[in-house]
């Protein structure tokens, strides 16, 4: 589990490890979710110029 956002600054961190096998609280949780749509963003814009590139070329 992926403990990300705002709100894992307020949750009591040691009882939540405790409960689950897997968790990860995400480092700059507060930005983390906007940091993975910005790259999740700039991956699709990357592959639709590398789509039409190849179809520009044919």
């Amino acid at each position: 589990m992926l403990i990300t956002g705002g709100g894992a600054n307020l949750v009591e961190k040691d009882e939540i490890k405790n409960r689950f096998e897997f968790v990860l609280f995400v480092e700059n949780s507060e930005i983390a979710n906007s940091m993975g749509f910005f790259k999740y963003g700039m991956a699709v814009m990357n592959s639709e110029d590398e789509e039409a590139a190849a179809t520009a070329e044919e």
